[in-house]
């Protein structure tokens, strides 16, 4: 009996140390996780904390850049100063555009003033061609009248049709003043070559005459030059050489 406690105390005995020594480790293993979760809970509080003070010291300074804003120089005085430039602009466009207006009704007068002209024909042309429209346009309100084209796209040709007319007028314009300007160019260019013909021929034709005499009362030698055409008669001529001489 006694053996047998033995055996019974030294097994509880061995049962117990093992117990033990396992708590220990579960409870090591447990403070080493706490001790990590702390660490990481640590971090992130950290790195939220630096966060929300960059947020706070960047709103800071968007409050103080907006106080300085507001006290160099009111809102109102700024809108005030906007609002008289929006209307000196919107003025001076105004002014343009009636004076472009105008330009265009001085230009269409000078075309119509010349019924001869290109530009009177091709307005003509154009007058046709719309009175021909609006007939058409007339046409298409009638009950019994069912259009295949649509009216908006009628109008779009037309439209077009004078866009382009305009163009050729333009261009016809240009051409018709380039043309007289070479051949006025041209005249004058001819006229200038007749005239340095013409004084060439002359001057062909001129004869010098050297004139050597003596003064009938002082007796002093006189020289002269006397320029007469090839063609002028020997009296004529004598005639000439005594004015030369003695006038």
């Amino acid at each position: 009996m006694g053996q047998g406690l033995k055996k019974l105390t030294i097994g509880n005995l061995t049962l117990w140390r093992r117990q033990d020594i396992r708590q220990k480790e579960l409870k090591e293993k447990d403070q080493g996780l706490l001790q990590q979760t702390e660490v990481i809970s640590y971090i992130i509080l950290e790195e939220a904390e630096y966060k929300l003070r960059d947020t706070i010291s960047s709103k800071e300074k968007e409050v103080v850049e907006l106080k300085q804003v507001l006290e160099e120089e009111p809102l109102g005085k700024e809108l005030t100063v906007l609002r008289s430039q929006f209307n000196e602009i919107q003025k001076e466009n105004k002014e343009l555009s009636d004076k472009l207006s105008k330009m265009k009704i001085e230009y269409l007068r000078s075309l119509t003033s010349n019924t001869d002209s290109a530009a009177s024909r091709v307005i003509r042309r154009m007058s046709f061609e719309i009175d021909d429209c609006k007939f058409h346009l007339e046409a298409m309100t009638r009950p019994d009248y069912q259009p295949l084209v649509d009216n908006k796209t009628i109008i779009e040709k037309l439209q077009e049709r004078i866009t382009l007319m305009n163009m050729e007028l333009i261009t016809e314009r240009e051409h018709t003043e380039k043309i007289i300007k070479d051949i006025k160019d041209h005249l004058k260019e001819i006229e200038e070559k007749k005239q340095r013909e013409k004084k060439q021929k002359n001057e062909e034709e001129m004869c010098r005459i050297y004139l050597c005499c003596n003064h009938p009362v002082t007796g002093e030698l006189i020289n002269s030059f006397l320029e007469v055409h090839k063609d002028e008669l020997l009296p004529t001529v004598l005639d000439k050489a005594y004015e030369v001489q003695y006038f």
